[in-house]
This record gives structure tokens, sequence and C-alpha cells, in this order.
């Protein structure tokens, strides 16, 4: 299990603490730039590299951004990031050429403008929960990505979202909906 650097709030930050340890899992802290693999699944994290204070929420802007590449397919992932480490992300870094993000924070407004350039990524998925009470996901950030030619779904009127490829081998989403 990796973990953010920042134990914040400190009573989740402590709870997940002693879930690991009932189980003998022991965490380790955030080290971008690090790179691994899990069975096929490569990763390297990517932030964060340090901690933004008052900028928004800082657990959400210390969260983990990592990117996966599973069967030649590149995966964003990039938390709960908010405009802020964004930004800082954006700018420590080359062009991820993604072929698949997860929209940070759930959707919300607090976006990057040159997220969507930057990642790369013409798929998009926003995993946010039915009834959200957050109002997530904004409609500014999903018109976005959809005027710059990305296809969205959204766990909360799609349900599960699955990656695969078409007949054409091209990476496509697959809302529950439409698997069934």
């Amino acid at each position: 299990v990796i973990v953010s650097p920042l134990a914040e709030p400190a009573a989740e930050a402590a709870r997940v603490r002693d879930w690991l340890a009932a189980r003998g899992v022991v965490a380790d802290t955030a080290a971008p730039g690090e790179e691994g693999s899990l069975g096929q699944i490569n990763y390297r994290i990517l932030w964060p590299t340090r901690i933004i204070r008052n900028e928004g929420s800082d657990p959400n802007n210390a969260s983990i951004a990592v990117v996966f590449t599973v069967g030649g397919v590149r995966i964003l992932l990039p938390g709960d990031l908010e405009t802020a480490s964004q930004e800082a992300l954006i700018s420590g870094s080359g062009p991820i050429g993604a072929d698949v993000v997860k929209i940070p924070h759930h959707g919300s407004a607090n976006q990057s403008p040159r997220l969507i350039s930057w990642s790369g990524a013409r798929l998009a998925i926003v995993s946010a929960g039915l009834h959200y009470m957050y109002g997530h996901p904004a409609q500014q950030t999903l018109s976005a990505w959809q005027r710059a030619g990305a296809a969205v779904a959204r766990t909360d009127q799609d349900g599960d979202v699955a990656i695969a490829r078409n007949a054409d081998a091209d990476v496509v989403l697959v809302p529950r909906k439409q698997q069934q």
C-alpha cells in the first residue's frame, strides 16, 4: 500500500494505519519517480513532489497521482488533485500521453484548463457516487473534456466502467449499462 506523505485529516490517516496494521500490511509513502510493476501492470508515481498548503484542500492537493500501463494502455489516475497541484504537476513534467484519465476530484470545478491537453487522454472517467453530496461532477468540467473530443463516462450515471479494445483495437470506455 502506498500512501500520501500528508497524513491529513489526522483521524482518517490513523484509521487507515490501524486497518493496515490489523492486517499486517506496511504502508510505504509515495515517492515521485518511483516505478514498479504488479504482474503485467507497470506504474510510475508522478505526485506529490511537494505539499501545497492553503490553495484548496491540502489533503486533496497531496493525493497520489500515478500513471499505469496495462496491455499497452496508459491510464492516468490523479486522485483528488485540485487546480494548484494539477498546475504544479503539469509544470514539472512533459506530456503524459495517457489513453485514459480518471478526472481528478470527482470531476469538480477545481481543474486546471491545461490538464486535458497535458494528459493527452481521449477517454475520461468521472468517479462519483449516485446523488454525490458535493455536487460533482461539474458541468463545466464535463463540457471541457467533451469539447476537447474526449469520450466521458460517469459512474454516477453509467455505473461501473470497463476499458476495452474494440474490433479495430481502439481503446474504448464501456459503461456497465452497455456491458449487459
